[in-house]
C-alpha cells in the first residue's frame, strides 16, 4: 500500500529545493544537520589525512629511510591524529 501525502506537504518540499530561479529559497537542512554534516566532513578528512601520511611515512621509511621527509610525514599524521581525538573525545559516530 503507497503512502498517500498531502498536497501542502508535497508543495512545501518543491519550495524548499534550491533552484537557479528561486536562489533565495530556503534550506532544507536545520541547524541541527548542517551540524552533523560539519562534524561528519571534519570527521573525514582528519582520518583521511592521518591514512594517507601513515602509510606515505612507512613508505618513506622503507624506501628512502629516515629522512627529514619522514620526519614530516610522521608528524602530519600524528597531529591529525591529536587534532581528532582532542575534538572527538567522547563522540561516537551520529546519533540522532
Amino acid at each position: 500500500m503507497k503512502s498517500v501525502r498531502h498536497r501542502r506537504q508535497i508543495e512545501r518540499e518543491h519550495r524548499r529545493v534550491w533552484n537557479v530561479l528561486a536562489p533565495n529559497a530556503p534550506s532544507t537542512l536545520g541547524s541541527v544537520e548542517k551540524n552533523y554534516l560539519i562534524w561528519g566532513i571534519l570527521r573525514l578528512v582528519l582520518g583521511l589525512v592521518q591514512m594517507t601520511f601513515a602509510v606515505a611515512a612507512i613508505l618513506c621509511l622503507v624506501f628512502v629511510g629516515l629522512s627529514s621527509t619522514t620526519v614530516t610525514c610522521i608528524a602530519v599524521a600524528t597531529i591529525a591524529t591529536l587534532v581528532s581525538r582532542t575534538l572527538f573525545r567522547g563522540r561516537r559516530g551520529a546519533r540522532r
